[in-house]
């Protein structure tokens, strides 16, 4: 009898242990910290120059809210709200890994002076330990030419708009 029970428990607990376990997809997990009151994961600033540039500020924190601040030669001015996806939010993470930002000069160029009719664009990035911040006004470097337009796409796809155009 006791050779039948141990039996029995030990079965039910192989077929237990054999039952699919609903585990999230690793899109899930969040690259980045997530406390208890949400953070800047990724900023992106763009100023204003003598002509039309577009002017506005975008804001992904880390609980997935994302803070669009349009200011002037844009579609959309004002301040709206809109929700990523942690999947969204860690491919900004991503990105900024595969085209290195975090190893990336603080200002381009290197000197940054005031140059009077250069916009600056300013990227500013969070991730566990770590903070970047990258200006520049012009000499760009490619990678970050394609970072900036990653978080405008993504900005464009969560607010149906195209901030890269003027009005």
């Amino acid at each position: 009898m006791r050779i039948l029970f141990i039996s029995l428990v030990s079965l039910t607990m192989i077929l237990i242990s054999c039952q699919k376990k609903n585990v999230p997809a690793k899109e899930e997990f969040p690259l980045y910290e997530t406390p208890e009151k949400p953070i800047a994961i990724c900023k992106l600033k763009r100023g204003g120059c003598f002509g039309k540039c577009p002017i506005y500020d975008v804001s992904f924190m880390s609980n997935g809210t994302v803070i669009y601040k349009g200011m002037n030669h844009v579609p959309k001015t004002g301040e709206f709200t809109a929700q990523a996806t942690i999947a969204q939010i860690n491919s900004i993470i991503r990105k900024a890994n595969e085209l290195k930002v975090w190893d990336m000069n603080d200002y381009y160029p290197d000197e940054f002076r005031e140059i009077q009719d250069a916009p600056v664009t300013t990227v500013e990035l969070k991730a566990k330990d770590q903070v970047k911040v990258v200006k520049e006004k012009m000499r760009t470097p490619k990678e970050l030419k394609e970072f900036h337009k990653f978080i405008d796409d993504l900005t464009n796809e969560l607010f149906e708009l195209n901030v890269n155009e003027t009005k």
